[in-house]
């Protein structure tokens, strides 16, 4: 019974860990964008990180864009942004 408790504990805490480590998603407006400090602003004042490996010249303000990121050392980190209609 002791074992059957602790594997299921054990699965509890993977599938935790596992759902953590999802990218958030976010969707809005473009509000601003600075691709040489590597920051786009959605509005709402909502703050990302983007990498220096996306290329961000077509970007531009009023654009609705979906953002997937991540938060790293609490940092919103952009891992795919989409192009809205």
């Amino acid at each position: 019974m002791a074992s059957f408790v602790r594997a299921a504990l054990a699965l509890a805490f993977m599938t935790f860990a596992t759902v953590s480590a999802f990218a958030d998603e976010a969707r809005g407006k473009i509000a601003s964008i600075d691709p040489e400090n590597y920051v786009l602003v959605l509005d709402g004042n909502r703050t990302f990180a983007i990498p220096e490996e996306f290329y961000v010249e077509d970007l531009e303000p009023g654009m609705t864009v979906v953002i997937q990121f991540e938060v790293v050392e609490g940092e919103n980190v952009i891992t795919d942004l989409e192009i809205g209609e």
